[in-house]
């Protein structure tokens, strides 16, 4: 997903619910709050850097299953600094996968 630094609503995770909710409205015809369905309820999300508090709490709502990242935020990190998935008065939490690269591998 292209993130840009202008605009909130363009960091990558909420372009990325963004485009679940576009996929899903028009294929399963959702229709978001029946029976209590979320965006993303049992999804795994990939991000190359840890999400910043405003889409870690996104990814709650949204109800993903699992987020894998690769690189630590060094301001305002979601899941490593305020670490939002370990709230217990939330009504949701997923599971966090700090993912390490094995840059000596020849492929």
């Amino acid at each position: 997903a292209v993130v840009s630094t202008q605009s909130t609503g363009r960091h990558a995770a909420f372009v990325a619910i963004s485009t679940v909710a576009k996929t899903q409205v028009k294929t399963l015809k959702w229709k978001l709050g029946d029976d209590g369905d979320y965006l993303c309820r049992g999804f795994d999300v990939v991000m190359a850097r840890e999400p910043c508090i405003m889409c870690a709490m996104a990814l709650v709502h949204s109800r993903v299953r699992r987020l894998y990242f690769y690189e630590n935020r060094e301001d305002f990190g979601g899941v490593t600094g305020a670490k939002l998935q370990d709230i217990k008065a939330l009504n949701h939490h997923f599971e966090v996968y700090k993912v390490e690269l094995d840059r000596n591998h020849d492929s």
